[in-house]
């Protein structure tokens, strides 16, 4: 028993180790629906909503007429949807320089994935919010293969727990 219990434990840590091979985690602290607030982002006010639910991943985005913050009259809108899976703990960093533990989050788009990360913060005084890796944050971490997550989470589309 005891050989079965090593091996076990030598294949998780070589899979948390720089390979390909999916860590399973556990997907409670991502489930449910979380929305940004409205922000003006290119020239129009916008928002966005991510909803987790079982491996399932939904991803919306409303862009409005308006550019003061307001989000009226909305005249684009655009969902997509996906499966995805977390994985191994990663170091990242959030708000300049305040380091915390985030987990890799794989979004499997067809025919290409997105590698990025994610980082709940359960604490925040208005509730639970939702950080995603930044992709632009740091050149090369683009989030095209696994070993490119970005290591910077993107704190202008934060999104809050519904």
């Amino acid at each position: 028993m005891r050989p079965t219990i090593l091996g076990l434990t030598l294949a998780a840590a070589a899979a948390g180790c720089g390979s390909d091979t999916p860590v399973a985690r556990s997907t409670a602290a991502v489930q449910g629906t979380w929305t940004t607030a409205c922000a003006t982002a290119g020239g129009f006010d916008e928002k966005r909503t991510r909803t987790f639910s079982g491996s399932n991943a939904s991803i919306a985005r409303a862009q409005f007429t308006s550019a003061d913050g307001s989000c009226t009259n909305e005249i684009l809108g655009a969902m997509m949807g996906t499966t995805f899976s977390l994985g191994a703990d990663v170091t990242a960093t959030i708000i300049g320089t305040v380091s915390v533990t985030a987990q890799e989050l794989t979004l499997n788009f067809d025919p290409t994935p997105e590698y990025t990360i994610v980082y709940v913060d359960a604490w925040a005084a208005n509730g639970p919010y939702l950080f995603l890796g930044d992709l632009s944050a740091t050149q090369g971490l683009d989030g095209t293969a696994p070993g490119k997550r970005p290591t910077v989470l993107g704190a202008f589309w934060s999104y809050q727990k519904q």
